[in-house]
């Protein structure tokens, strides 16, 4: 297991990793009111792919986006 980002007596965050995304894929698609209430949309088949490869714009001050993937440490379900 990787590193975490951080964790609590519940709860583990780490960085997404591309081996990730299709189970976050399934996450989104299973939550779409969230991602509508945050996107502005429903959720895309390929909405969590793009999330992972998005960068921001050259101009930007930072050159990478990090999400952090938030599980229930006993079950290892996503949570967020």
């Amino acid at each position: 297991m990787r590193a975490s980002a951080f964790e609590t007596d519940e709860f583990i965050a780490h960085l997404i990793a591309r081996e990730e995304v299709t189970e976050l894929q399934a996450f989104i698609e299973s939550n779409p009111e969230y991602w509508l209430l945050t996107h502005g949309h429903r959720p895309r088949a390929d909405d969590a792919a793009k999330s992972f490869d998005w960068l921001p714009p050259a101009n930007m001050g930072y050159s990478e986006h990090l999400s952090l993937l938030v599980r229930h440490r006993s079950t290892q379900q996503i949570l967020g």
